[in-house]
């Protein structure tokens, strides 16, 4: 988080591996969280950003700041954001796992299993909509 209250966090998707002609020079995930912290003061202005760099890596980026918050789904092949909201969130939960959700980005997982991460997703939208945990 930075000091506009810009949070990013960034989530590993297993991909099928690109082809050779698929492979263009790209910012290594380590630094696109950090790039975006420094330079943006808002999910809009993240956004913008994540979309247009080009990306070397296949990673989910969930963005908030106060008032917005999306999933920015990116692989060097294509990038696509899920807004918070609508079929996007489950049970007022936006979250990223290791999974991509998005329709035109779930084939680049190929082969790869996404059961575990989709459990996980699953169970952070149950435990939201059983409220906070007792002690």
């Amino acid at each position: 988080m930075n000091e506009h209250g810009l949070f990013v966090s960034l989530h590993v998707v297993m991909t099928d591996n690109p082809t050779p002609d698929e492979i263009k020079p790209g910012m290594p995930f380590h630094l696109v969280a950090r790039i975006a912290l420094e330079l943006c003061r808002t999910t809009q202005e993240a956004l913008d950003l994540l979309v247009h760099i080009p990306h070397l890596s296949s990673l989910n980026y969930l963005v908030a700041d106060p008032h917005e918050a999306c999933v920015v789904e990116a692989d060097p092949r294509r990038v696509r954001v899920l807004p918070y909201g609508g079929n996007n969130d489950e049970n007022g939960v936006l979250a990223a796992t290791n999974h991509f959700r998005h329709p035109d980005m779930r084939p680049l997982q190929g082969r790869r299993h996404s059961s575990n991460s989709e459990c996980r997703l699953r169970f952070m939208a149950q435990s939201a909509d059983d409220g906070p945990p007792t002690v």
